[in-house]
């Protein structure tokens, strides 16, 4: 993370493939650089219930191990209880973000929807929300339930001034030049932003897919990359 606005923070950047997965995952259209996912799926999917979305972890975390509490499948909030599944329904509905959105952000950040053996730093920084480019995560933002409301409010507000929206969650402040028809230098290659839901994305990390095979200052960043192919993978088309 170069620079930092009021209450605004990019989410971890992932510079390294998820354990175990995005190595298995294939290669995709160059033509996600400009749009990451579309408005309707991005701001969609509320029919998916609490059950639907419980039903998702389990079936996702079958080798994690059943009388793990740290399986994100069983993992209940100590302060009011929740499950891991009531709690994105909750916030999704909050901030209108589609809960499968939420699934694959924390799937791409800290592989918590496969983990097999999650530990406790994971949820701290579940969204990858505070945690500075190159730098510690700052502890004010852990905890799983502050990590998905602070990381779904983001991605909200980087939707909605992207849009032209500047009333709603007015308290964000987000870079303006991320904003649908803008064209951006990301990674050093110019990048046309084609609708709201992309520039949302680039807000929360600033990588381009092919960014993960094609290096930037000798570096690969699979952030988005891991967020197209995830989305692709599990649901469908983005």
């Amino acid at each position: 993370m170069g620079w930092r606005w009021i209450l605004l923070l990019w989410a971890g950047v992932v510079l390294f493939p998820t354990p175990g997965a995005t190595q298995e995952l294939p290669a995709i259209d160059g033509k996600y650089t400009q749009r990451l996912i579309s408005d309707r799926v991005f701001t969609g999917g509320f029919g998916m219930r609490t059950q639907e979305i419980q039903q998702f972890l389990d079936k996702k975390g079958t080798e994690c191990d059943k009388d793990d509490d740290l399986c994100l499948k069983n993992y209940q909030d100590p302060a009011t209880g929740e499950s891991a599944a009531e709690i994105i329904r909750r916030l999704s509905r909050q901030h209108a973000i589609n809960p499968k959105v939420i699934l694959v952000t924390l799937q791409k950040e800290n592989s918590l929807v496969t983990e097999t053996s999650p530990e406790p730093w994971q949820y701290r920084t579940a969204m990858g929300y505070g945690c500075p480019d190159g730098a510690d995560c700052e502890a004010e933002y852990y905890g799983f339930a502050n990590q998905v409301k602070l990381g779904t409010q983001l991605l909200r507000a980087g939707y909605d001034r992207a849009c032209g929206d500047y009333l709603s969650a007015w308290q964000w402040r987000v870079n303006p030049q991320r904003s649908k028809g803008n064209v951006i230098t990301i990674d050093g290659r110019p990048t046309h932003i084609q609708n709201c839901a992309t520039a949302a994305l680039y807000n929360y990390t600033p990588h381009r897919v092919d960014s993960a095979w094609r290096p930037y200052n000798d570096r690969y960043f699979y952030g988005n990359y891991n967020f197209v192919t995830y989305m692709q993978k599990w649901f469908g088309a983005n």
